[in-house]
């Protein structure tokens, strides 16, 4: 362990957050100094921009124009120990957004250590995502069995995130993305739509002042995000039974001078995803709609705010300069939003994050962007572990801090701050960046998760797997994890996968050949696979429940372990099948085998050089789930 004797030449910085900072990265804070220990003068110096350190006569000299760059540089110092160092920053702010909604809410000690990576990587800002995953006096419904924050939680998390030189920002939601809490009946008076709150209701917007006064309670920051993105059915539910037709562009508008007076009462600054100020003007409702003019007098309309533009998907930085250019018309206050991409599926798309951030970032710095977010979304119940975040993490961070970024650089680094194996987080990228998939994965297939939920006997998407190599690329791919020989969870529960996917990959496709052609031979052979998969699976959700438990609270796990046991009573249901046909010699008929596949098609399987969609709902049934 690193021993460290740390003197300040600023009162800024807090020893608390130094120390934790320190006992995050393995080093101790030392209170004299001695011959084996590391000594080093800190200096905040708002005329810097970044940080930079020098070694002179056996001590370190690190100056810093903020807390989130100093604490970047002693990472680095730390790590190196080399003679000298500096970083300038390309963007006032470095922020990140964590979805804490999605059924996965994080431990408080864990979040805590999250926030000490991101203070260690140099991010100033860190927004917690929150639908409904924080409590609301007299509201029992609302987070009722989610796992939700009590404010006490919050406040803990506030003043230690402070220390680290880190704003913790709320991020709510005031419009839509509240379908959790509004299946209760407690809010069948606030709601319109399965997702969205009631506008123009007396009763909503007493909802939303209790939601904004009491996480206003919880935080420092002088900022309040306040969600309202993807309200696609807006007007178009219940308040279209009770009032007349009106423009989603006129109901958008009012609600969001509503609510922005509700948010200034309690002196904050709102901040909302810009999506809908774009769609309400687009004819289908697309938020990145080319056609889509915006005016002098739709801006005006516009309450004083600042709108996030997110964007996970464009590769090209024109088209990322064109739509900024449309967010310039509406407001001077504008951040960019880009994606980390922990939610294609179960493992992530780290092709598309890099192919697509890089263009972002170029194009934020030619249009003098000067607030950048990284997002973390779990979007399909979390079941992709939030330890897949941290390249992205080092990607976003190295935008800020480095000239130039790029897949290289990017994983040295990786190395270097966090001191993970740059070489397995890459093998991720391959769980999905298969044969049939187009470079980069730039559509966001995602056949490992097909693979590891469709029904073995009626696999939706055998059809359309059967004609490429899937078991060959997973076993290179396994040999390659296997060769690392790593010892973390995280490690173990992709091995696993991995195992997996080898036996699984076409083996539907194969026990259909072998019922159909009567091989009672190779049919042995597909028994012992579905009988090896049984106890894989059984692995496997163990391991998931160890990384699950480690980070979050337990609400949440219920979901993703119905899934992994529902698979594996799909193949106990195949192993009996298989075997009483073997029993009888061909007479007993397995009825799943006798209907021909026909391939998953809908609009996104039908794109070139994609395999597979990314929702659960799609995958293990035609049928009603």
């Amino acid at each position: 362990m690193k021993k460290v004797f740390i003197s300040y030449a600023s009162s800024e910085i807090l020893e608390d957050g130094i120390a934790e900072v320190l006992k995050y990265l393995g080093a101790e804070k030392q209170n004299s100094l001695t011959e084996d220990s590391i000594e080093l003068v800190i200096t905040l110096d708002n005329n810097l921009i970044g940080y930079q350190y020098k070694r002179r006569n056996n001590k370190y000299f690190l100056t810093a124009s903020n807390i989130s760059s100093c604490f970047r540089g002693l990472t680095r110092l730390l790590r190196m120990q080399d003679q000298s160092f500096e970083e300038s920053r390309n963007f006032k702010e470095l922020s990140l957004s964590l979805d804490l909604s999605r059924n996965a809410v994080m431990k408080v000690p864990e979040l805590k250590k999250f926030l000490c990576r991101l203070a260690s990587l140099g991010y100033d800002t860190c927004f917690l995502y929150l639908e409904d995953t924080y409590t609301l006096e007299n509201q029992p419904y609302f987070g009722y069995l989610r796992g939700r924050f009590s404010s006490e939680d919050l406040c803990e998390l506030d003043n230690y995130a402070q220390g680290l030189g880190i704003e913790l920002v709320p991020a709510i939601q005031t419009l839509s993305h509240l379908e959790r809490p509004l299946k209760w009946h407690d809010f069948h008076n606030v709601k319109d739509t399965e997702t969205s709150l009631m506008v123009h209701g007396e009763e909503t917007y007493q909802l939303i002042d209790q939601m904004i006064g009491t996480i206003s309670k919880c935080f420092k920051s002088e900022r309040i995000h306040i969600g309202m993105d993807e309200a696609l059915n807006l007007g178009r539910g219940e308040f279209l039974k009770k009032h007349s037709y009106c423009s989603q562009e006129q109901l958008f508008l009012e609600h969001l001078k509503l609510v922005v007076k509700i948010v200034k009462k309690y002196g904050k600054k709102p901040l909302i995803w810009s999506d809908m100020l774009l769609r309400v003007l687009s004819p289908t409702g697309d938020y990145y709609d080319n056609n889509v003019e915006i005016s002098d007098s739709f801006s005006k309309m516009i309450p004083d705010l600042t709108i996030v533009y997110w964007d996970y998907y464009h590769d090209n930085v024109d088209d990322y300069k064109n739509i900024i250019k449309k967010h310039l018309k509406m407001s001077e206050s504008i951040y960019f939003a880009g994606g980390i991409w922990t939610f294609n599926g179960i493992a992530p798309n780290y092709g598309r994050m890099f192919t697509n951030t890089i263009a972002a970032i170029q194009a934020c710095k030619e249009m003098s962007i000067q607030h950048v977010m990284a997002t973390i979304w779990f979007d399909d119940g979390a079941e992709t572990p939030i330890q897949t975040s941290y390249l992205g993490l080092q990607l976003f961070a190295d935008a800020q801090f480095e000239s130039q970024i790029d897949f290289e650089s990017v994983s040295k680094n990786f190395e270097l701050f966090q001191a993970e194996s740059a070489e397995f987080y890459q093998l991720l990228d391959q769980f999905d960046q298969t044969p049939g998939v187009s470079v980069n994965n730039p559509y966001s297939s995602s056949i490992s998760k097909v693979i590891l939920y469709q029904d073995i006997l009626m696999g939706l998407y055998d059809e359309n797997i059967k004609e490429y190599s899937l078991t060959e690329h997973y076993q290179k791919l396994n040999k390659k994890l296997s060769e690392l020989n790593l010892s973390s969870t995280i490690y173990e529960h992709f091995l696993l996968l991995s195992k997996i996917l080898v036996l699984k990959a076409q083996l539907g496709n194969e026990i259909h050949l072998h019922y159909q052609s009567n091989n009672q031979t190779m049919l042995e052979r597909d028994l012992s696979k579905v009988n090896e998969l049984i106890e894989l699976y059984m692995t496997y959700e163990q391991t998931h429940h160890r990384l699950w438990t480690e980070s979050y609270r337990i609400n949440g796990w219920e979901v993703i372990n119905r899934r992994y046991y529902g698979m594996i009573g799909n193949l106990i249901n195949a192993r009996r099948s298989i075997e009483q046909y073997l029993i009888s010699e061909g007479d007993q008929k397995i009825p799943e085998l006798h209907e021909k596949l026909l391939p998953y098609s809908d609009w996104y399987t039908n794109l070139d050089g994609i395999l597979a969609a990314n929702f659960y709902s799609e995958i293990p049934s035609v049928n009603k789930l």
